[in-house]
């Protein structure tokens, strides 16, 4: 009898959406026919896990494969994602459609040229306008990928809005401004998170997870460290000690005391 049960469970989930993912985005790269039910199912064992003991999740988050990085970042924003939804009170079905929006945030990018996504130095203006097409390229895969229902919209919705900050600079170029999609600003902060702390081919050292959120905050125009003891309730650590699974407590604490809605 395992000791672990939960463990062993989340494991599969985890590893299992990688796959799922994975699959995904190789069909639709090649064409062929996707049938996005496994997806929802994984998505769901997802808001499961999360809902029962998130802690295991988070931990298997810190699992980064350089090889497959597309993949495991999009499962890690699904679970960053969820957790954050569930903070700011999203029910079980709105909190699986945020994760499978979150999901396929950049699938457009199978669209993109490998050599460019992974271009150890910087890129030329054309290349860098080239990786921002991904956003359009994924509303369009997207559309076709399923009917249009509630939760494929807005699933299209975040493919095109997560790169937008709540200023609507950033990209793609809105011609008329309006309010950005509650899930899009979500995953606008997990996806920068999560991508912060990964190792890159143009980035060998990756930020710590602190100094990942500092930065955020900075990008909001906020300086978190002046209020750190005297009003947050994490303050019997140092930000910079902080354990790494209570980084999206204080992602959720930093969204509902300086009324952030994104970065």
């Amino acid at each position: 009898i395992s000791l672990f049960p939960g463990r062993k469970k989340n494991q599969k989930t985890f590893f299992g959406a990688i796959r799922v993912v994975k699959q995904i985005m190789n069909s639709a790269s090649h064409f062929e026919a996707v049938k996005l039910r496994r997806a929802k199912r994984v998505v769901q064992s997802i808001v499961d896990s999360i809902l029962n003991d998130e802690s295991y999740m988070f931990g298997l988050t810190t699992i980064k494969n350089h090889d497959e990085y597309t993949f495991n970042h999009s499962v890690n924003v699904c679970i960053y994602s969820v957790a954050l939804g569930q903070r700011l009170g999203l029910s079980k079905s709105r909190l699986a459609q945020l994760g499978m929006a979150a999901l396929f945030h950049d699938i457009g990018k199978i669209r993109i040229s490998w050599d460019i996504l992974n271009k150890p130095g910087g890129l030329s203006a054309q290349e860098w306008e080239t990786v921002k097409s991904h956003t359009i390229h994924g509303v369009s895969m997207l559309a076709k990928l399923s009917r249009l229902d509630e939760r494929s919209l807005r699933s299209i919705i975040v493919a095109y809005q997560h790169h937008l900050n709540i200023d609507f600079s950033g990209y793609p170029t809105v011609r008329k401004p309006r309010s950005l999609d509650l899930y899009s600003k979500i995953v606008r902060i997990t996806d920068a998170f999560d991508a912060m702390t990964t190792v890159r081919v143009y980035r060998l050292v990756p930020c710590a997870p602190h100094e990942s959120v500092l930065f955020l905050l900075r990008e909001a125009g906020i300086d978190i460290r002046s209020r750190w003891v005297t009003v947050n309730p994490f303050s019997r650590w140092s930000y910079k000690e902080l354990p790494y699974h209570k980084w999206i407590e204080i992602i959720d604490w930093i969204w509902k005391e300086f009324h952030i809605v994104s970065v």
